[in-house]
């Protein structure tokens, strides 16, 4: 029998290949078991690709995109028998310059002796020469993918051409590398792309002058309610901003000069237009605007963009956000923040700077007295600045991360907002509150109702309640009835907050209904995509009429709502029909459409609102905690599994909107339980959870927190276990390589995090795992060795299991191995951040269909830790560990939940290094995360924790 070996075709869309012995074709999910090692880099890179989405397994054959193709190193490539990578150069040149419609791209291959190639075939990643196939590199690909779909636009359509640019705009101003090469002309253009923007204020309250500030597309570390700096340099943005007054319509490119040019993608471009619009309207018009950017920007956009695209293109930023304050408006508030570190599995780096590769904490008076060396450097002309031994830059981009850091507090207290101020009135851009950041300005302790209601489950109730629901509906109303202005059911996802919530509702308005209270509307306030939901479980749970009439008052039926009458307020777009709200039963609604119209929302008199998933006001101060914070409600409950979920002012923010005062005033609260040099902070977290989750005399509790383990009858055991193994040789001189080299680090914050990563992928395994064989991982890794041990044992049994790992190679290469193993018919399924929700599902149902034999799952733990029910498997093995407890936690749950009829099992495989075993990493993280754990169950610890305890990991492993 000979080797297998693979055949490709391409195709328009991608590359056809197949595997092929003796003649006859091999299913795709026969390839791991009967390809040689040899072709294993080649087949990891396959599965890799399937979880990006960029390959898809057929009946016969895998389909492979041609960027794909183009990505892969030689290696994979010829373990798939595909082409060789093609030895010419692409020379790119122009006809025209980029201003002019005529403006084309021209190109050619040349070998390296400088002779063209002659009459080249190309069919997407593959280039046929002299009858000879060649694989195009990912930079060669992009390239001319991108030169062709320009050029195949029409001249004319000149903002399609200017966007279209932006995909050349990485390889057009500099030498790209020997497989691509520009010319002169090409070599000078500079692009910008703009995807957003934000508004430099100007002139005075009463008649405001606007200019739009360009911003490149947002990255995850952006900061809520604040933006990167602009896109462009002060002599750029000045160009760009007279160009934009000139002209009478937004245009998709503007000349900045120089051969620059900025790009606008369309959704913005479009955005502009109203911006333009509004700057040639009158000075009211102009005011309204100023206050209410995203509304307007709802209002003109809505038909033609979702939710999502209108929300990301306008950015509030620091800079608008100082401007707005000096004329009245929104003013933010003055908080700490913990910035997020690159690698997620890590805690929040404390706060501070980062210049350089050098990271270093400040307070307040060190970072003000930085910001003034920085202020009086740049009036003197000076490029740097000294502090505490270190150069900085003396820039206004270096001003700005100051001042991000620590805004200027306001300079007066803030004004209280008037109970009879007209709703056409629009004369301030935000409901200003009495915030209790510093000090306690407002709180509620509200007598006891003098109309009691019986309690007891609502008429059309019509599910039964399990036992916990139904205590968790006698203490909302009891709650009521003793006054409480809101309350915190915090219970573990799973328990159905949901229907306790309904339920509760529907008494109430049913006692309404007696005349035993005034009527009154309900406001619902969700995240979108759990609205519908609300709607669906509404009517699964109660008879006719339950709420009564719904009103929506988010997405498109926004449009219906909003009060128009004349030009200038159909423009501005940020007044609703408050009449149609107050006339509605029930209204549901999202918390940006809070935000947005919180003007019109604030005058309204709710009986109860319910904040669903209530960490989405966590933060103090931004403008959707502050408006949801200004909400007219009776009564207000919040609901989250969460209550605790980066800090433990978040705890401290949802208390505060739902019971203002009753944990103090923000500044209090943070130095009593978040100071990192309290000794006795476990016996203050303690008491602090008593105080929210007891009750005082025949006030009921603020907060019902309860888990699944402990209200759910019949669910099964689950039995954790630790299992470790000491390094092999070879892992363990890897490790110890590691820790000398984390030993001469130079001690910043960045040095220390990258130690502490290094050392965590190599407690996992020292090789990369596209780069060894089966049995050279395995022997190569003491958690690899627990693995197999684990799941030899599982697959005896015929069970199924779920394995966690966040590793995309690591991923790719279990589904391989635990096929060959195991002799599975098709590889193990994979779900990642990459797998999109229908897939997901999929996935899903095949995994959940009954079967007698041994199964598993690979998940990472972001993307697979939550919205999946996975009880057919009863084994977790958590193959690497995640810094928040809480994160495996939601990764067990897929499994030990309701519909688990047999006892669960979760592994944690630990390697130790054999020189120092109680100083092992994998052993030092395993107590930190026990501890943690222990700690956010019983003393409402924040399972995120703080930078000190990395720095704690980092002397606990390393500095021994």
């Amino acid at each position: 029998m000979s080797k297998p070996s693979f055949q490709y075709q391409p195709t328009g869309s991608g590359v056809a290949l197949r595997l092929i012995r003796d003649g006859k074709l091999i299913k795709p999910d026969q390839w791991a078991l009967v390809a040689p090692p040899d072709r294993q880099p080649g087949l990891d890179r396959l599965t890799e690709g399937e979880l990006s989405g960029e390959v898809s397994r057929n009946e016969d054959h895998a389909s492979l995109m041609h960027g794909f193709v183009a990505n892969l190193t030689d290696r994979q490539a010829q373990a798939l028998d595909l082409p060789d990578a093609a030895p010419f150069l692409l020379d790119v040149d122009n006809e025209g310059t980029l201003d002019q419609p005529s403006f084309r791209f021209r190109w050619h291959w040349i070998r390296d002796n400088g002779r063209p190639v002659v009459a080249p075939e190309r069919n997407g990643a593959i280039l046929i020469v002299g009858g000879k196939s060649y694989r195009l590199g990912a930079q060669t690909f992009t390239m001319i993918e991108a030169l062709e779909g320009f050029n195949a636009l029409a001249p004319e359509n000149s903002d399609a051409r200017a966007r279209a640019l932006s995909a050349i705009t990485g390889f057009l101003p500099d030498e790209v590398g020997r497989s691509v090469r520009a010319t002169g002309y090409l070599q000078r253009v500079r692009l910008a792309f703009a995807t957003a923007f934000s508004l430099n204020i100007g002139g005075d309250q009463a008649d405001p002058s606007i200019t739009p500030v360009l911003h490149a597309p947002v990255s995850n570390d952006t900061p809520e309610d604040g933006a990167s700096g602009g896109l462009l340099s002060d002599g750029q943005q000045s160009i760009f901003a007279g160009q934009f007054r000139r002209s009478p319509q937004a245009k998709g490119r503007y000349p900045l000069g120089d051969h620059g040019y900025v790009i606008l993608a369309e959704p913005l471009q479009r955005a502009l237009g109203v911006v333009r619009s509004v700057q040639r309207a009158s000075p009211q018009v102009r005011r309204e605007f100023v206050r209410n950017p995203r509304a307007v920007l709802a209002a003109q956009l809505g038909d033609t963009y979702d939710d999502v695209v209108v929300e990301s293109l306008f950015q509030e930023t620091l800079e608008y956000s100082k401007r707005v304050r000096e004329i009245g408006l929104w003013r933010p508030k003055v908080l700490p923040w913990l910035a997020q570190p690159k690698e997620p599995w890590l805690p929040p780096v404390p706060l501070g700077i980062t210049v350089g590769d050098d990271q270093f904490k400040l307070d307040r008076p060190r970072a003000e007295a930085l910001k003034k060396l920085v202020e009086e450097a740049i009036a003197a002309g000076q490029d740097t600045v000294t502090f505490e031994g270190r150069d900085i830059p003396a820039t206004s981009a270096t001003l700005d991360t100051l001042t991000g850091i620590f805004p200027k507090p306001s300079p007066a207290p803030f004004p209280n907002e008037g109970p009879t101020k007209p709703v056409d009135a629009i004369d301030r851009a935000v409901l200003v509150i009495e915030a209790n950041l510093d000090a306690v300005t407002y709180e509620v302790a509200p007598p006891k109702r003098e109309s009691q209601a019986p309690p007891g489950l609502p008429r059309c109730l019509k599910t039964a309640l399990k036992p916990h629901q139904a205590d968790g509906v006698d203490w909302l109303q009891r709650s009521w009835n003793e006054g409480r202005s809101g309350v915190l059911l915090a219970d573990d996802m799973g328990l159905g907050k949901t229907i306790q919530a309904l339920a509760f509702l529907a008494w109430m308005r049913e006692t309404m209904d007696r005349g035993q209270w005034p009527k009154a509307p309900i406001l619902v306030v969700a995240p979108t995509g759990l609205l519908a939901n609300w709607r669906a479980e509404h009517d699964r749970h109660l008879n006719a009429p339950g709420l009564g009439r719904v009103l929506v008052a988010y997405g498109a039926e926004m449009k219906t709502l909003r009060r128009r009458s004349g030009k200038e307020t159909e423009l501005a777009g940020a007044v609703l029909r408050v009449e149609e709200l107050e006339a509605a039963d029930w209204v549901l609604t999202t918390y940006e459409a809070v935000r947005d119209y919180q003007i019109s929302f604030g005058r309204i008199k709710f009986s109860a609102v319910v904040f669903d998933e209530v960490q989405k006001i966590k933060t103090p101060g931004t403008l959707v905690t502050e408006a949801a914070k200004a909400l007219n409600a009776d009564f207000a409950l919040a609901m989250t599994g969460t209550p605790v979920e980066n800090r433990l002012a978040d705890l401290w923010c949802i208390v505060d909107t739902i019971h203002p005062g009753r944990l103090r005033d923000l500044k209090t609260f943070s130095r009593t339980y978040e100071a990192a040099d309290v000794d006795d902070l476990p016996a203050r977290l303690t008491m602090l959870k008593d105080a929210i989750s007891k009750s005082r005399g025949s006030l009921p509790a603020l907060m019902m927190r309860r888990l699944k383990a402990e209200q759910l009858e019949g669910l099964p055991d689950k039995r954790e276990h630790p299992l470790e193994r000491t390094m092999p040789p070879r892992q363990a001189r890897a490790y110890a390589d590691a820790l000398t080299q984390a030993r001469s680090v130079t001690g910043s914050q960045a040095s220390m995090l990258t130690a502490l990563q290094m050392l965590r992928q190599i407690s996992l395994a020292p090789l990369d795992p596209s780069q060894a064989s089966d049995a050279e991982l395995i022997a190569s890794s003491a958690r690899y060795q627990v693995l197999v041990e684990v799941l030899d044992a599982i697959a005896k049994r015929g069970e199924k299991a779920l394995i966690f790992v966040d590793l995309l190679a690591h991923m790719a290469r279990l589904t391989s191995l635990i096929q060959r193993r195991y002799g599975l018919p098709s590889a193990p399924m994979t779900i990642s951040g990459e797998v999109m929700g229908r897939d997901r599902q999929k996935r899903v149902d095949l995994f959940q269909m009954p079967s007698s034999g041994f199964d598993a799952m690979i998940l990472s733990p972001r993307a697979g830790g939550v919205g999946l029910t996975l009880t057919a498997a009863n084994h977790v093995i958590h193959l690497s560990r995640w810094w928040n407890p809480a994160v495996e936690d939601q990764c067990t749950d897929r499994v030990f939940r309701i519909g688990q009829d047999k006892d669960v099992n979760v592994y944690y495989p630990i390697a130790l290094d054999p020189a120092a075993p109680d100083y092992s990493f994998d052993r030092r993280l395993d107590a930190l995360l026990v501890r943690k754990r222990k700690l956010s169950v019983e003393t409402l610890m924040p399972p995120d924790g703080t930078g000190n305890e990395a720095s704690n990991l980092f002397n606990d492993t390393v500095s021994r």
